[in-house]
C-alpha cells in the first residue's frame, strides 16, 4: 500500500487509480518535490475566496479547517465519488494554468449551486419590480449641425416620439455611398435614439463623434461614428423582454463589434457617450473620450461628466484600425489609439419630473462651459413656463410641463415647436454662433492659451455640433391633467347643447 504525507496531517492511504491519476497529471520532479497538500490548499482558497466575493460578497476570507482538507483527502479513496470524478480532478488540472474566469464561474456553480441560483432569482425578480415602477415618460429630440454649414432648425432638428417611432438615427442603405447621402447634417458626428426591446417608457439613446484625425490617412471618420450608433440603436431595439435591464456599457459593447466586423468600414474612431433612461427614474450612462453630458434640476447643475484624454485635444477613442496601418506604425511610429468601451466612465443617477438631461459633442463644449447652457435652458424654460418661480423663491416644475412636451396632432403642431426641440435647437445654435465669434474665447481657447501662449488662438472653434436632449415628465401628472383636460372638453359640448341652435329649438317646440 503506497502512502501520501499531507504536511502536519496524518497519513491516508490512497488506492492504486487515485495515485496514478496524480502521478499523470503532476510528474514528480527530482529537484523540487509535488506537495500534494499545498496544491490542494491553494485549490481551496482560491475557490473560497471567488466564493466568498462573488456569492456572499464579503470583505474578508477565512481560512479553511484541516477538517475539510480531510474529507476531500477521504473522498479521493473511493473513486467513485462524486467529488472525486468532478471537483478534484478538474481543481488539480487547472493547477498547472492560470485561474480563469471560466474556473471561477465553474467553482462557483458546483461549490454553491443552490446559493448562487437563488441569488440569480432574486436579482431578477429585483430588476423586473425595478423596471415595473413605471413613473416617468422620456421626451427626446436632437439637433445637428456640420462644420461648414449653416443651422437651419426646419432641417437640422430630429425628434422622437416612442409610439410612433421604434428608433432614430439608423442607416438601413445597403451601399455606404447610399448611406452617405441619408445621412442628417451632422458631419462627422452622429447620433441615435431607440427604444429598449418593447418598452415605450424605456430609452437608450446616445452620441459619437467622429475622430478628425482619420481624414489624413484617408478614412472618413464618420462612417465609423453613424455605423457605430446605427448599430447600438438597432441593438437596443431588438434588446430582449427576458433580461429587464440594458447597460450602456454592453450596449457601446455590442454596436463596437459589430462595427468592426462590416467590412465595408475599413478604419476609423470615435467617441461616444450613451446613456439608457427607465420609467423608475433609473438613468445610466457610459461615456468614452471628451463628448458628455449635463443634467440640470429646476435651475441648478446636477451632475455632469469629465472628458477623457491621453493627452490635449487627444480623447479616448473607440477605434477600427486596419493590417495595413499597424504595420505602417510599427514601422515608421505613431501606432493610433485604441480604447475599448470598458474604459468608458459610467454615471448612474435617478431623474425625476423636470430634469433636462443634455448629452453634446467636443462642438458644443469646446465653445460652451456648463454655466452658459445652463442659461439657455433656464431661460428658454421659464420663457415656456416649463418651470415657474415659487413663493420661496426658487424654481419649481410646472404644470403645462406635459403639454409643451407632448405634439398636438390636431392643431398639427410642428415638432420643432416641442420643448425638448426648442432646447436641442437652442444649444445647438448658441455654439454654432460661438465657435464663429472671433471675439468669444470659449473652454477650448481657454486651455489653448493656457497650454500654448505662443500660438495666439483668440475665439471660438469651428466644429462639427451635436446635441440630444432629454425632458422627464412625471406620467401621473401628465395623465391628470389629460384627464383635466378631457373634463373640459366634455363640460363645453355639454354647454352649446343646452343652448342648442335656435332652429333645432323651433322644430322641438312651436311656441319658441
Amino acid at each position: 500500500m503506497t502512502h501520501v504525507l499531507l504536511g502536519t496531517t496524518p497519513s491516508y492511504a490512497l488506492q492504486p487509480s487515485s495515485l496514478s491519476l496524480l502521478t499523470k497529471l503532476f510528474p514528480v520532479s527530482k529537484h523540487q518535490p509535488y506537495s500534494f497538500a499545498r496544491s490542494l490548499r491553494r485549490v481551496q482558497q482560491a475557490r473560497h475566496v471567488h466564493q466568498a466575493r462573488h456569492v456572499h460578497q464579503a470583505r474578508h476570507v477565512h481560512r479553511r479547517t484541516s477538517d475539510d482538507y480531510l474529507s476531500l483527502v477521504q473522498s479521493l479513496r473511493n473513486p467513485t465519488s462524486q467529488l472525486y470524478s468532478q471537483q478534484i480532478s478538474q481543481a488539480l488540472l487547472r493547477l498547472r494554468r492560470p485561474y480563469s474566469t471560466k474556473d471561477r464561474t465553474i467553482d462557483a456553480i458546483r461549490g454553491r449551486k443552490n446559493d448562487v441560483t437563488k441569488i440569480r432569482k432574486n436579482d431578477a425578480t429585483k430588476d423586473r419590480k425595478y423596471v415595473a415602477k413605471k413613473s416617468l415618460a422620456y421626451r427626446l429630440s436632437a439637433a445637428s449641425c456640420g462644420k461648414g454649414q449653416k443651422f437651419v432648425p426646419a432641417n437640422n432638428v430630429y425628434p422622437f416620439d416612442t409610439n410612433k417611432q421604434n428608433h432614430v438615427g439608423v442607416e438601413t442603405a445597403e451601399h455606404l455611398f447610399e448611406r452617405r447621402l441619408n445621412r442628417p447634417n451632422s458631419g462627422q458626428d452622429a447620433f441615435f435614439m431607440s427604444k429598449i426591446g418593447n418598452q415605450n417608457d424605456a430609452v437608450a439613446f446616445g452620441i459619437a463623434d467622429g475622430v478628425g484625425g482619420w481624414a489624413d490617412r484617408g478614412v472618413d471618420p464618420a462612417d465609423f461614428s453613424h455605423g457605430l450608433c446605427s448599430r447600438m440603436a438597432i441593438s437596443a431595439c431588438n434588446w430582449p423582454a427576458t433580461n429587464p435591464l440594458l447597460f450602456p456599457g454592453k450596449l457601446m459593447q455590442d454596436g463596437y463589434d459589430l462595427v468592426l466586423k462590416d467590412r465595408r468600414i475599413r478604419a476609423g474612431g470615435s467617441t461616444a457617450c450613451v446613456s439608457c433612461a427607465y420609467p423608475c427614474g433609473r438613468l445610466q450612462t457610459a461615456n468614452l473620450g471628451d463628448s458628455g453630458f449635463l443634467l440640470l434640476r429646476t435651475g441648478r447643475v446636477h451632475h455632469y461628466s469629465n472628458p477623457q484624454t491621453h493627452a490635449f485635444n487627444t480623447p479616448y477613442q473607440l477605434s477600427a484600425v486596419s493590417p495595413k496601418t499597424l504595420a505602417q506604425a510599427s514601422v515608421f511610429g505613431g501606432a493610433p489609439y485604441i480604447d475599448t468601451p470598458s474604459r468608458a466612465d459610467l454615471y448612474v443617477d435617478t431623474l425625476q419630473d423636470g430634469d433636462v438631461l443634455i448629452l453634446a459633442t467636443d462642438g458644443v463644449w469646446d465653445n460652451l462651459n456648463s454655466q452658459d447652457l445652463l442659461n439657455i435652458v433656464v431661460r428658454k424654460m421659464l420663457d415656456l413656463d416649463a418651470w415657474a418661480w415659487s413663493s420661496s423663491g426658487g424654481l419649481v416644475v410646472s404644470d403645462k410641463l406635459p403639454l409643451l412636451t407632448q405634439l398636438n396632432e390636431a392643431e398639427n403642431q410642428d415638432h420643432r415647436q416641442s420643448l425638448q426641440a426648442l432646447l436641442a435647437s437652442s444649444i445647438v445654435s448658441a455654439a454654432k454662433t460661438a465657435s464663429l465669434d472671433p471675439r468669444r474665447d470659449g473652454p477650448f481657447a481657454k486651455e489653448v492659451q493656457k497650454r500654448y501662449p505662443q500660438d495666439g488662438w483668440k475665439g471660438g472653434k469651428a466644429d462639427d455640433i451635436c446635441a440630444l436632449v432629454l425632458v422627464a415628465v412625471e406620467r401621473n401628472r401628465q395623465q391628470q391633467q389629460q384627464q383635466e383636460n378631457g373634463i373640459n372638453d366634455v363640460e363645453m359640448s355639454d354647454g352649446d347643447d343646452d343652448h342648442g341652435d335656435p332652429m333645432d329649438i323651433d322644430e322641438r317646440d312651436p311656441r319658441g
